[in-house]
């Protein structure tokens, strides 16, 4: 077996605000693409905030012949892949002074394992695909962007099927119950959720609780808390703190005190908090895959706290026979 990995964009200046860069992408199967983000410290001494930094990417879209593939920002995009436990993204952050360099590299998969010949974004002819990124502004403490994009392909195999996330962006017009309509068009391995405010930071988390409805009956998660599915990112990949902002608090007594200690831990940031996950793939066999395409009707009914903005990330397990012609997903027969 062959694997090819290829450079597409090498060290590009994002250049300004709110740009839309579009990459070409190669014809033969994708297994996977990675971003790679550096940027500068504005300041010295200034403490990192990952989240802000991964922001600046506010949309990477895989397209095929224009229908959206993959189409989730930047820290979302992080946030999928760790709680799939595919990808660890670790920073890189060696310096503290004016213009000191930030990286991290993000991976963009097409399987559930990376490199499995089965799992891969089918090949296509030239021109058909494209990725396309949009920048905001530097964040906060950051400046000089820069971005790197590579692919790996996997040639002379035909594969089975390949991952699709997107986005479904809402904001409730008030508090309580809300139902949203979930994709039907395949089986849906994973539904992750990005929101405005979590416990404890917050008084209230944007949600309190989900259940999934199929055909108006409950499917899997009769009803879960927002603290359980923050916690089930757990389930695939042991929580780490590798994009987490740690504080000390220093020793506070009024006179000096030789060797005395600070306090504990204290996460200020972690892009992991405002984040839920629904997993359904769990042995990552499709054994507890939920079969959305077999159901007239598939929704979350989401407990509201806060009329906050929230993303649903649901992931989808499509075939390469669901690329119609026209480049919209085949429904399954009623």
């Amino acid at each position: 077996m062959e694997f090819i990995h290829s450079i597409h964009a090498r060290r590009v200046p994002v250049g300004g605000a709110n740009v839309e860069i579009t990459t070409p992408m190669p014809v033969l199967p994708l297994s996977h693409i990675l971003i790679t983000i550096e940027a500068n410290l504005l300041t010295a001494n200034t403490s990192d905030n990952w989240p802000s930094l991964l922001g600046a990417l506010r949309s990477i879209q895989f397209r095929w012949r224009g229908t959206q593939i993959w189409a989730v920002s930047g820290l979302d995009l992080y946030r999928i892949t760790r709680a799939m436990g595919l990808w660890y993204n670790r920073p890189e952050a060696a310096a503290q002074g004016a213009g000191a360099r930030r990286m991290i590299t993000l991976c963009l998969p097409f399987g559930r394992p990376l490199y499995d010949p089965m799992e891969l974004f089918p090949a296509v002819a030239k021109g058909e695909t494209e990725l396309v990124i949009a920048w905001t502004a530097a964040p906060s403490g950051y400046n000089s962007l820069i971005y790197t994009i590579e692919s790996v392909q996997i040639p002379d195999v035909v594969p089975k099927s390949f991952l699709r996330a997107t986005t479904i962006g809402l904001t409730p017009a008030a508090t309580g119950d809300l139902d949203v309509d979930l994709p039907r068009s395949a089986p849906l391995l994973h539904l992750g959720y990005s929101v405005t405010a979590s416990e404890p930071v917050a008084a209230l988390a944007t949600i309190e609780q989900v259940k999934i409805l199929a055909n108006n009956q409950d499917r899997g998660y009769s009803l879960v808390s927002n603290h359980a599915a923050r916690a089930m990112q757990a389930y695939n990949a042991p929580l780490g703190l590798e994009m987490d902002n740690i504080l000390h608090v220093e020793n506070t007594a009024a006179s000096y005190t030789q060797n005395a200690v600070t306090l504990s831990n204290v996460v200020n940031l972690s892009s992991a908090s405002e984040f839920g996950w629904l997993p359904f793939d769990f042995l990552g066999d499709g054994q507890f895959a939920l079969q959305a395409q077999t159901f007239q009707d598939l929704k979350a009914r989401i407990t509201f706290n806060t009329a906050a903005a929230i993303r649903l990330l649901p992931i989808e397990y499509w075939s390469p026979a669901m690329l119609s012609r026209g480049g919209e997903p085949a429904r399954a027969a009623r």
